[in-house]
């Protein structure tokens, strides 16, 4: 059993916060609508925008355009 004793907590000082590090990790959700193209309404994290499924579409796409791109201008200086 976790005493106040064995967290550190001595007569005469303040009690420690057991959750201290805990309530940094603490993300606050909110119930909206997805700005991607499903536009389901999902509870999100209060920072989002798009739910995970959109928001993991976006990233896949970005990361293949980045890796397309290259390739494109490559491909049409070969050709000019």
């Amino acid at each position: 059993m976790v005493t106040m004793r064995l967290l550190g907590w001595r007569p005469g000082r303040p009690e420690a916060d057991p959750y201290a590090e805990l309530r940094q990790l603490r993300v606050r959700m909110v119930f909206r609508r997805c700005s991607g193209p499903c536009g389901q309404d999902t509870w999100m994290a209060a920072t989002s925008r798009r739910c995970r499924k959109c928001g993991a579409l976006a990233e896949r796409l970005r990361a293949h355009r980045t890796v397309r791109f290259p390739r494109l201008v490559s491909a049409l200086r070969t050709l000019a």
